[in-house]
């Protein structure tokens, strides 16, 4: 239950993906180095936060581009487009997680609905033929 309010809090968010990218980068180098102990895990935080924190930069780059291009070709339209959606409301943002958790839950919904019948139909037919 912990794991799912996590989960739900972490869509809700509204914040961009690449600002948690350090931070996924720091748990899973740590959960790695894990393995070779103490020094292990703290040897692969440093280094798991180095991977997600370039890859925060390579990502905001890419945006910043794109705001540099539209200003050297003088596209207004793109340019305006570009700053809007990066000022999207708290209402859009919640709105977007909540449609977002929507989906999740119907994927996981569907997932376990149709993955017992597959498995009851394999095995049911398995024991059919073994008793023929």
């Amino acid at each position: 239950m912990t794991y799912l309010l996590a989960i739900t809090l972490l869509l809700l968010t509204g914040c961009k993906m690449s600002t948690l990218y350090p931070g996924m980068g720091a748990v899973g180098g740590a959960g790695v180095g894990a393995i070779a102990g103490p020094g292990g895990a703290a040897g692969g935080a440093a280094v798991g936060w180095g991977v997600g924190k370039g890859a925060q930069l390579m990502e905001e780059n890419q945006q910043l581009s794109e705001t540099v291009s539209a200003l050297s070709e003088g596209d207004i339209q793109a340019l305006v487009a570009a700053q809007m959606g990066e000022q999207q409301g708290w209402v859009e943002e919640t709105m977007q997680g909540f449609w977002t958790t929507v989906k999740f839950c119907l994927i996981g919904l569907v997932v376990w609905q149709v993955v017992p019948l597959i498995l009851h139909k394999r095995l049911s037919n398995g024991d059919s033929k073994k008793t023929s």
